[in-house]
């Protein structure tokens, strides 16, 4: 599983588990795709056949095509945290270019495929997905709905207590940018006096 890239072995056109699952995905025309080894292995043990992982890589083009080759409906299992959240996004864009019908299920946060096969019966699995499961048109606009498909949460926050510093003292920001204009000219005031005083204060003797 870990071993380096080579001629033979290369992980971008390998789908770990495919070799155990085809045949589950062609009798039931679905493909479950995770991310990890240790999600497929678990998700066998619970009796659910149809699951490959992605190599410990990111989703690539070889391996969708590898997908494609045995049924065109592919449901994506994610963490229902962050990354898993990018993750997903990733995958469906590449999934969508070979074509294939997409659905997304992200699990309860915390959560992965490995720990819920682990915590559920293989029927408590399916039905879940079946009831939880989502087009990925509607997950994209509800990601975008909850603010969760652009900017991080902490950028925002950021920004949120910037505009708010900003928006408690208006007048200080004006008072500093008055003071340093005034500090400024009076400076040059003070510097004239006392050129005047070394040249004997020639008003004086006008």
């Amino acid at each position: 599983m870990n071993s380096p890239e080579s001629e033979i072995y290369s992980k971008k056109r390998e789908l770990y588990g495919l070799y155990l699952a085809k045949q589950a995905i062609v009798k039931q025309e679905c493909c479950f795709l995770v991310e990890g080894y240790l999600d497929v292995i678990s998700m066998h043990q619970s009796g659910i056949e149809n699951v490959v992982a992605s190599s410990g890589t990111s989703l690539t083009k070889e391996q969708v095509r590898l997908i494609h080759r045995f049924t065109e409906n592919v449901t994506v299992l994610y963490d229902g945290d962050a990354a898993g959240i990018h993750a997903s996004l990733r995958g469906i864009d590449m999934l969508l270019s070979e074509g294939l019908n997409i659905k997304v299920l992200l699990l309860p946060e915390g959560e992965d495929p490995d720990s819920f096969a682990q915590s559920h019966t293989a029927e408590e699995f399916k039905t879940y997905i079946e009831t939880h499961q989502t087009d990925f048109m509607r997950f994209k606009t509800d990601l975008l709905m909850q603010g969760r498909g652009g900017r991080s949460h902490e950028a925002r926050r950021s920004d949120s207590r910037h505009r708010e510093k900003h928006s408690r003292h208006p007048q200080r920001h004006r008072e500093t940018g008055v003071c340093a204009r005034v500090g400024g000219a009076s400076g040059h005031g003070r510097s004239g006096d006392r050129e005047r005083s070394r040249d004997g204060n020639p008003k004086d003797a006008g």
